[in-house]
């Protein structure tokens, strides 16, 4: 296992980097602070600017931490910010769990599985063996990401959420790196 941290990674359309403090505004008003695009994520919406500023300060002190690794999504046209895709990851473990949140305006282009695909990619060559993602069963276009990605559904999980507390109902996937057994 050789934790890399996050890194830049450019896709076909997209380029995944480490965010910066002048990321918050866009963060919030393209999703954070968005119920439609956060209605089926583990965290809740943010209410204001700061708050989505005081998330990204949290992970900017992270960055220097190798087993960390959230990246911003952006265009790679235009450099705009349009999602965030993060891997939850323990020091000592060769597996992790992906996430992702996308801006409403980005939804159904492909640019959640192509940023899904090339984490993977980026984690296998960190050493990870397995990667697994959840996502709340009333969400099924997050589970086409998640498919399209190569990952292979295991089956459902009751799953308590930090927004609320509430427990629902999520699907759970996997995908191993070649070689490791499932």
């Amino acid at each position: 296992m050789q934790h890399l941290g996050t890194q830049p990674i450019t896709t076909q359309r997209l380029f995944l980097r480490k965010f910066r403090h002048s990321d918050a505004d866009a963060m919030f008003s393209g999703w954070a602070g968005i119920p439609q695009a956060t209605r089926y994520v583990s965290w809740g919406t943010h209410r204001t600017p700061d708050e989505t500023a005081a998330i990204i300060d949290s992970w900017i002190a992270e960055y220097p931490k190798l087993h960390f690794y959230e990246w911003a999504i952006t265009d790679l046209s235009t450099g705009k910010l349009i999602g965030s895709i993060g891997a939850a990851a323990q020091p000592d473990s060769t597996a992790c769990e992906v996430g992702y949140c996308l801006a409403p305006e980005y939804w159904n282009q492909g640019l959640a599985t192509e940023a899904c695909r090339a984490v993977i990619q980026y984690l296998w060559n960190c050493g990870f063996e397995s990667i697994d993602a959840l996502h709340d069963l009333r969400n099924p276009a997050s589970g086409r990401v998640m498919q399209k990605s190569g990952m292979h559904y295991q089956g459902k999980r009751m799953v308590t959420l930090m927004k609320n507390g509430q427990t629902v109902p999520c699907c759970h996937y996997i995908i191993r790196k070649e070689g490791v057994p499932y």
